[in-house]
């Protein structure tokens, strides 16, 4: 079980006795989420003058209070959460002569809902074209219903008809709200023009850091230019307004993903808005695509803003 370190405020000499040499003690809880009914784990340290310590959970409603021992300056417990509503809770605790101190927020979850963020594969899909790159379009979602999905990273395998893996490569997606689904998508050169089936597996960190809210929708421009230019045939493009109240600069980064008359997902890219957008104002993205095939019925994008 990791421990996840939760620094508690800037108060002084606040567990132990008031002449303890720290400035400051931790409190560790072994989640950022709990399902309701069950237990979890709590760290205090450096208790150098206390001999025990009166813990409780408090958020919408309080629970019993337990005592417990200190060991070598060091309290372990494990906490129910049995009766609790849901909602955010602190551990609070109170240590020898100290002053009450608090754990940072962790919450409540009803029972079966992740505990940990997720970064999960909805659906998938990708074309390759005839001058050996690929493009490969997904849809992920966040299960967690109070943890952000961070550092979200994605090994896409192409295999061939017998299921050998042709190429693997690597991608990487912005940061999930909780209960979100965004799209991700990339074009590369693959050096095999053969695959049949593609699979993606991801990993992903859970945060209770809120993540800026991203601007999506559907492109308004899709222009089969197959005619004119084999390099590039498809052009793709969109509007947005500027809700953040910041102004979105040219670094944030707009995923796309295509689909067919059957909705069927065909593949994907990446670009960034230009010239930077400022509050209030419409945003408008266009980009050309060598890879997406001409049978573009919609497409789908998501803009995750970063500040100019």
């Amino acid at each position: 079980m990791v421990l996840l370190t939760m620094t508690v405020g800037t108060w002084a000499h606040s567990i132990g006795s008031p002449a303890a040499a720290h400035s400051a003690s931790d409190i560790r809880l072994s989640e950022l989420s709990v399902n309701q009914g069950s237990s979890f784990g709590v760290k205090i340290t450096r208790l150098h003058s206390a001999n025990k310590c009166v813990l409780q959970l408090v958020g919408p409603k309080t629970s019993t209070p337990r005592t417990v021992r200190v060991k070598n300056s060091v309290v372990k417990a494990s906490l129910s959460t049995a009766g609790l509503p849901l909602g955010e809770y602190v551990v609070r605790a109170r240590c020898g002569k100290g002053v009450r101190t608090s754990s940072s927020k962790f919450s409540v979850i009803a029972k079966g809902a992740p505990t940990s963020a997720t970064c999960d594969v909805v659906e998938s899909g990708f074309s390759a074209s005839a001058n050996f790159s690929t493009s490969y379009g997904a849809v992920l979602t966040n299960r967690s219903p109070v943890l952000t999905a961070t550092n979200v990273k994605l090994s896409i395998a192409f295999k061939d008809a017998s299921g050998a893996t042709l190429s693997t490569v690597t991608d990487t997606a912005t940061d999930i709200s909780p209960g979100e689904k965004i799209v991700v998508g990339m074009a590369y050169s693959a050096g095999h023009l053969n695959a049949a089936s593609m699979a993606i597996s991801t990993l992903c960190d859970s945060t209770s850091d809120p993540t800026p809210a991203k601007l999506s929708g559907q492109a308004q421009t899709i222009v089969d230019n197959s005619a004119d230019s084999w390099r590039y045939p498809t052009n793709i493009g969109g509007q947005f307004t500027n809700t953040t109240g910041f102004i979105i600069g040219t670094s944030s980064q707009i995923d796309y993903i295509s689909r067919n008359a059957s909705g069927q997902i065909t593949g994907g890219g990446r670009t960034a808005p230009y010239p930077a957008v400022p509050v209030g104002a419409v945003g408008t993205w266009i980009t050309v695509d060598p890879v997406l095939p001409q049978n573009i019925s919609s497409a789908d994008w998501v803009l995750s803003p970063s500040r100019s």
